[in-house]
């Protein structure tokens, strides 16, 4: 992977406190056993990767947390809204009710837009590491505490045969690893899904992802609290999402309007003006 593609994809999740860059690598502890799966643990996979109830809409003012290097952060509220497979907007209100900025991400591009600085710029997610495995529905399935497959939307049995069990009495940890990637699931001694570990096949890019405070609403089991670290380049930045109250699969205004007054910038441009203020 090219150094010019992992700052541009670290910039964008500084900024904008999102795009969840990808892919993975697994943690050991002494008294972990590698085992065959029994079919109770293969129905467990099975209801977290192909049978977890579906959220197709999210709607949530959140609250961001955001490090670019020890010492250094910054906190501000904002908003997630998402459509599955369609689209997502991420909002940054650092003030009550007052918008500066907003990003619009979809399966093949995204559009950020500074109200604060009256620009906006799209780039298409092509040009972001792993667009080969699906970037978009990725950057979901980690907001939204899913077990995926990179690159496969409808996982069969065959599949979840692939995965690598290695068990200890706190956790378990399910591992997948190609040429390219590599990630490990951690389920917890109530198998919930609360921590995930990518990194690149090279291993220069690692991310891990804790999922805590865990709730019901109705029938979906979700993690109020989501905590990211992304390491590579020397580098490590760390955000923090609260969600505040979530609401699930009712109608979401996902309308993205752009001020005829707003001038088109490269994303570099724009992110450096936010870069600038941090």
């Amino acid at each position: 992977m090219k150094n010019t593609s992992f700052h541009h994809t670290l910039s964008l999740l500084g900024t904008f406190a999102l795009l969840l860059v990808l892919l993975t690598t697994g943690c050991r502890s002494s008294k972990q056993v590698v085992t065959k799966p029994s079919r109770q643990d293969m129905d467990v996979l099975k209801g977290l990767l192909v049978e977890k109830p579906v959220i197709r809409q999210l709607n949530s003012k959140v609250d961001f947390w955001f490090s670019s290097r020890e010492g250094i952060s910054t906190s501000m509220k904002g908003a997630i809204k998402l459509s599955t497979d369609s689209c997502m907007i991420l909002s940054l209100q650092p003030f009550a009710g007052i918008e500066i900025a907003r990003c619009l991400i979809r399966p093949d591009s995204l559009v950020v837009v500074s109200r604060m600085h009256q620009i906006y710029a799209a780039e298409s997610l092509s040009k972001l590491p792993f667009s080969a495995y699906n970037l978009y529905n990725m950057m979901e399935d980690v907001l939204m505490n899913r077990i995926f497959i990179p690159g496969d939307d409808k996982p069969s049995d065959k599949d979840m045969k692939r995965f690598t069990w290695v068990k200890s009495k706190e956790s378990t940890n399910l591992s997948l690893q190609q040429r390219d990637y590599a990630l490990t699931y951690v389920l917890n001694d109530d198998q919930q899904y609360n921590h995930l570990n990518m990194a690149t096949g090279d291993s220069s890019l690692f991310v891990y992802v804790d999922y805590k405070d865990f709730n019901e609403y109705k029938d979906i089991e979700f993690p109020n609290r989501l905590d990211m670290q992304v390491l590579g380049g020397n580098k490590t930045l760390r955000l923090k999402v609260t969600y505040q109250k979530p609401t699930f699969n009712t109608a979401t205004d996902m309308s993205f309007p752009i001020s005829g007054k707003y001038r088109k910038v490269t994303l570099q441009e724009l992110i450096k003006r936010f870069q600038d203020m941090l």
